[in-house]
């Protein structure tokens, strides 16, 4: 066996033993070789075993967190792990910047106990701009509360995006009129933190955009209005609020989906698809078209737009 297929294997089974939170195997492991906790993996993103914990972008199998994600954390880093090395997963990140952007921790209910770890070990939170922009992007509301508490900056998106009112109305005193785009037509900060606000359900904050001239129609970078991402996240009050505002509530995003629709699919992709049923109701209630040809999404959700006269396609073949 090469020196090679001996790292691999200590390798691989270092790492099954960090996202087991199997402490004792993975203490077992350093001690046989010191190199192991500089070590990388041979796969194409070349996490070391700290990244791991981050459970984002590794191999699908070994995304997931232990309950003592903690403990384990502080063994590899007592060992020596170098808190802010950098693996090649989405354009280079750190072990916080992974975890937290990532479902599995916060699932798991160790997202904000791993980051305060690894912050007390030095992590730095603004390496490459703004992590509370990357956690808010990636549907991690508290994990962006989280920095935010411990004094990182909020520019305009992300006080936005945290709901913070005094904040962003000062932000916005000061700005430029509004703009859904920017030059390179990509979008403007002011539309995505517009654009968070409405996906985070933040109904004091939308009015500030919208009454300084933001377009009630804008767009993210999928297509989706702020009436789709209200929708998508069920935020009924939200959903009002903007429909005050005259908002086209059969506008369509990228995929050709309609406000209506993209609420229907996130329901047939839920975990808890009942949960839509009340915004559902309500969008069937102002008006908005059912699509012709849906799959059976749960009974009670069917029977809701049986209600508003649906007809189940027979010939429906999903």
């Amino acid at each position: 066996m090469s020196p090679v297929d001996v790292l691999d294997l200590r390798f691989e089974s270092a790492a099954d033993a960090v996202v087991d939170g199997d402490v004792a195997t993975l203490r077992s492991l350093l001690a046989e070789w010191e190199g192991l906790i500089r070590a990388r993996s041979q796969r194409s993103h070349c996490a070391t075993l700290l990244h791991y914990l981050g459970a984002n972008g590794v191999e699908d199998f070994r995304q997931k967190s232990p309950r003592n994600a903690v403990e384990v954390a502080e063994v590899l880093l007592n060992a020596g792990a170098e808190i802010d090395t950098v693996a090649d997963l989405y354009g280079g990140s750190t072990t916080l910047e992974l975890a937290a952007t990532s479902l599995h921790p916060q699932e798991a209910g160790v997202q904000l106990a791993l980051m305060e770890t690894l912050l007390a070990h030095g992590a730095d939170p603004a390496r490459k701009g703004s992590l509370i922009h990357s956690c808010l992007a990636c549907n991690q509301l508290a994990a962006a509360e989280f920095l935010a508490a411990r004094g990182l900056d909020l520019d305009l998106p992300a006080a936005a995006g945290l709901g913070r009112v005094p904040l962003t109305r000062e932000l916005l005193s000061g700005a430029a009129p509004l703009s859904a785009t920017s030059l390179d037509g990509s979008v403007s900060p002011a539309a995505q933190g517009f654009l968070w606000a409405c996906a985070y359900g933040h109904d004091a904050v939308i009015p500030l955009f919208l009454d300084r001239g933001m377009p009630v129609e804008t767009k993210d970078r999928f297509g989706q209005t702020g009436l789709h991402l209200a929708a998508m996240n069920c935020h009924r009050s939200t959903i009002q609020i903007i429909l005050q505002y005259g908002s086209d509530i059969e506008a369509t995003n990228s995929y050709g989906g309609t406000v209506l629709g993209q609420a229907l699919w996130s329901a047939a992709h839920a975990r808890n698809s009942d949960a839509f049923l009340p915004v559902i109701n309500d969008l069937c209630r102002v008006g908005a078209r059912i699509p012709h040809s849906l799959p059976p999404i749960s009974p009670e959700i069917d029977r809701i737009l049986i209600s508003w006269g649906y007809y189940p396609d027979p010939a429906f073949d999903g």
